[in-house]
């Protein structure tokens, strides 16, 4: 470990000559540190194509980790190999370093049951927990965009003429100025959880 805390060190005095700034080293060390930490080696020399394989598989499988990290973090590798190989003469295998576009996750999908036990863990007596609930349960019966319910105000909402649901008037998510009707909930229907927790709030 000592070996590498050292070409970490030169690594950050060598890119900061070279004008990279401060934050994005401190990012860039992380990353490194990191991947060396999820493949279980401390020998530049020893990393495999198939480490770097793995390493974006992982990190393709795990929600929390967005595209742009994913990204930041492959600039960080293939900047430290660079510099391994200009240095000490150590195999520059970056290219080895897959683009983003060839392992991607699966969108995570919400199936009926979370959707439900999302709004079940709602408390109703609590305003904040309200809203988010009818939020939750507005977007999932609509299929809104996030930028048109944003734009959406009270009035925009109301009972359709048999009063059996609601109806939302949404603008498109272009900048046309026009708008679309959407109904959604069902009164009628008892245990409707989108009429319920939409009601409550």
């Amino acid at each position: 470990m000592q070996i590498l805390d050292s070409y970490f060190e030169e690594y950050f005095r060598e890119m900061q000559y070279q004008g990279k700034a401060v934050k994005t080293l401190l990012a860039y060390t992380g990353d490194i540190r990191h991947f060396f930490q999820q493949v279980d080696k401390i020998d530049p020399a020893k990393i495999t194509d198939k480490d770097f394989r793995d390493y974006d598989f992982l990190l393709a499988n795990q929600i929390k980790v967005s595209q742009n990290t994913r990204s930041r973090r492959r600039s960080a590798l293939r900047s430290f190999w660079k510099f391994l190989h200009d240095k000490h003469d150590i195999p520059d295998i970056s290219e080895k370093i897959p683009d983003l576009q060839r392992l991607t996750s699966d969108p995570y999908v919400i199936y009926p049951d979370d959707l439900i036990a999302i709004l079940h863990a709602q408390d109703e007596k609590d305003p904040v927990q309200a809203r988010n609930g009818a939020i939750v349960a507005f977007l999932a019966a609509t299929g809104l965009r996030r930028s048109e319910a944003v734009q959406l105000n009270m009035e925009d909402i109301s009972f359709n003429s048999s009063g059996k649901c609601f109806i939302v008037r949404a603008p498109c998510a272009k900048p046309t100025g026009r708008t679309r009707q959407v109904n959604f909930g069902n009164f009628t229907e008892k245990g409707d959880i989108v009429s319920y927790h939409f009601g409550i709030w």
